[in-house]
């Protein structure tokens, strides 16, 4: 979505290049001696909330003194994640010159901070694109080979940094970042194959762990040019690209409107369609990652809005996103206004103004950072729709009453979901039997406590036990809830194995 880098990579080198005395540095791809390497630590990740992050627009190409003050302010969100480009075009501009400094600096600093740094190798240079100036032209087949190796250099710099979240390009669905016109088929077998082939090649050489992101798609409707999201992952899948991403990125815009919005045209209403299609794929497992997101408060008429509706929609999109349980991560654009032009709407992305000044929507940010992501579900039968699932004591049973018996978190394990009931902090299980659906307090790795939930409708959902194999139902009417059924549900058949999962 951020149609400032369709022109603003020549500027940004430019700022590169004033940056570093017009003389560039040659680096060996795999030059990382301890010198490099970030100080530790003064916070544990583990402190800082995983389900935000912040795109700062054009971080590689900050002053120094800019680069710490946006690590100062950052820190003081509480929020984990930080996603910033490694343009292929800057990092490695022939195919023997090499420039990782400006990355190297917001990495260390970044690592240095504990935040954790969602990474995105993009954007081709001419000697590798077809011969192209505009680094928007994706790598030819020709230069998979040089595409793997430049991922690769990255890989093995920065993995051993800590850099453990690698997505694949950016908003590759429309002509803007990936030109002239958007294929998928080329984008999944030459960049996303290769580029996660290289990743993981460098993490298994380290034995380290990393999740591969697929492109964060824009919002798009397919129309010979650009690729609309639901189209463009399906053509991921079309074209044998499943084990190639960890997680499926997308930019869930929908600028004026809000995350709340019925509009046909907002991309955050086509977050469970994606998930759909996920399920559809086997992919039921995988989280969404929303890599992008944000509201300017630029004019109207380019589809702007006021500073106080933008610190609602902050507030209102982490809300909505964590209320699935199938979502990651998402990332905030932007940090800081670029300039002071209304009638410009990059310019105007930021929670805070050109010149440092806080919108209001800063301390929503803040305040969602520092807000528990815990959402609660009552779990509503589709056969039985006034029964409800709650904890019965030993036993999972079903009512129609309300209380915290009543409400369920969902939580993840090892590809798994773990459901955990409010009042008594328990989780269900079948370590007993499949007639035994129980909540009890269980082991996390206890394979009867790990649960599969897989969208029959838009609203419906099966919940499978990954130790019987088996699925939750109400099938008995025997005032408990069982996991003994084995025939898997349909929209037009078991709804005693279907459940809702409403939000409160």
């Amino acid at each position: 979505m951020k149609k400032l880098r369709n022109g603003a990579m020549l500027c940004a080198a430019i700022i590169a290049f004033a940056i570093m005395g017009c003389k560039r540095t040659e680096v060996s791809p795999t030059n990382n001696k301890a010198d490099h390497l970030p100080k530790p630590a003064k916070k544990t990740m583990s402190t800082k909330n995983a389900t935000g992050g912040m795109c700062p627009s054009l971080i590689s190409y900050m002053t120094d003194a800019q680069i710490t003050q946006f690590m100062n302010d950052f820190d003081a969100t509480n929020a984990l994640y930080i996603r910033m480009d490694l343009p292929w075009s800057v990092i490695q501009p022939t195919s023997t010159t090499w420039n990782f400094t400006q990355f190297d600096k917001v990495i260390d600093a970044a690592i240095a901070k504990g935040f954790k740094v969602l990474v995105i190798p993009t954007y081709c240079p001419s000697w590798a694109n077809g011969g192209n100036a505009d680094d928007k032209y994706p790598p030819t087949a020709a230069h998979a080979t040089s595409w793997y190796n430049f991922v690769k250099a990255c890989a093995d710099r920065y993995i051993p940094k800590g850099v453990d979240a690698w997505e694949m390009w950016n908003e590759p669905n429309i002509t803007a970042f990936w030109k002239p016109t958007c294929n998928v088929a080329n984008y999944t077998n030459i960049v996303l194959k290769n580029g996660a082939n290289a990743v993981r090649a460098s993490a298994t050489a380290l034995g380290k762990s990393v999740t591969i992101v697929s492109a964060g798609l824009s919002p798009a409707v397919t129309n010979g040019a650009d690729i609309s999201p639901t189209d463009f992952l399906t053509g991921i899948y079309a074209n044998s690209g499943k084990n190639y991403m960890d997680a499926i990125g997308i930019h869930p815009y929908c600028f004026p409107d809000g995350p709340y919005s019925t509009s046909i045209y907002s991309t955050f209403n086509k977050v469970p369609d994606l998930y759909q299609i996920m399920t559809n794929n086997g992919d039921g497992a995988k989280k969404i990652w929303g890599t992008e997101v944000g509201w300017h408060t630029g004019n109207s008429n380019i589809g702007g809005v006021t500073q106080a509706q933008q610190a609602q929609f902050v507030t209102d999109a982490y809300t909505r996103w964590r209320s699935w349980s199938y979502t990651g991560p998402l990332f905030w654009y932007a940090y800081k206004d670029l300039g002071t032009n209304p009638a410009d709407r990059e310019q105007n992305f930021g929670l805070k103004l050109s010149n440092g000044t806080n919108k209001p929507g800063w301390q929503n940010f803040v305040n969602a950072m520092n807000t528990s992501a815990t959402t609660y579900y009552r779990i509503q039968n589709r056969w039985q729709p006034t029964q409800y699932l709650l904890d019965g004591g030993t036993r999972v049973t079903y009512g129609s009453g309300t209380g915290d018996a009543y409400l369920w978190s969902l939580e993840t394990y090892s590809g798994f979901t773990r459901i955990k009931n409010k009042a008594t902090g328990e989780y269900m299980h079948a370590e007993n039997g499949p007639t035994n659906l129980n909540c009890t307090t269980i082991q996390a790795d206890a394979l009867s406590s790990h649960f599969t939930l897989t969208t029959i409708s838009t609203v419906w959902k099966s919940i499978k036990c990954r130790w019987t194999n088996n699925f939750v139902n109400n099938e008995g009417q025997l005032g408990y809830a069982e996991c003994d059924m084995s025939t898997t549900p349909s929209d037009s058949a078991w709804y005693s194995e279907q459940w809702n999962f409403i939000q409160q």
